[in-house]
């Protein structure tokens, strides 16, 4: 009589190990994608808030001036101080500039706030504007 050798191998082959490894590879290449796309665009915002603060910082600390001061700022691009890479500018625009317009009526001096900074590489700017009045000046 003649046994039958049964085969109870359990295990992988080769080939099914290196098919689950390309359908893994092909799987996790684009999440890891994901995951640093959505670090770039994190970073961005990021910056971006930044910089919106600084010039509503800014704009604040303009609007609580006496508007002589105001009208002397300077043009050039300045530093923050406690923040490298953040610039600012301050223009403001005398209401006969401003145009005909209800502003003018109101002798209202436009104010813009520029700020610069680096996001992914590029230098990005962005403003904040508003309509401020000398109230204490007399006709």
């Amino acid at each position: 009589m003649v046994k039958k050798h049964k085969s109870n191998e359990s295990g992988f082959t080769l080939l099914e190990v290196v098919l689950a490894m390309v359908i893994i590879g092909i799987v996790i290449v684009p999440v890891m994608g994901l995951f640093s796309g959505s670090q770039i665009r994190y970073d961005r915002s990021t910056e971006e808030t930044i910089a919106v603060n600084l010039a509503q910082q800014k704009m604040e600390e303009i609007v609580g001036r006496e508007m002589e001061e105001v009208i002397e700022n300077p043009d050039s691009w300045i530093e923050f101080e406690n923040y490298t890479g953040f610039f600012y500018q301050v223009d403001v625009t005398p209401p006969e500039e401003n145009g005909p317009s209800d502003q003018d009526k109101l002798k209202l001096y436009k104010i813009d706030v520029r700020v610069q900074y680096q996001a992914g590489g590029k230098t990005q700017e962005l403003s904040l504007s508003t309509y401020w009045g000398d109230w204490s000046v007399e006709e």
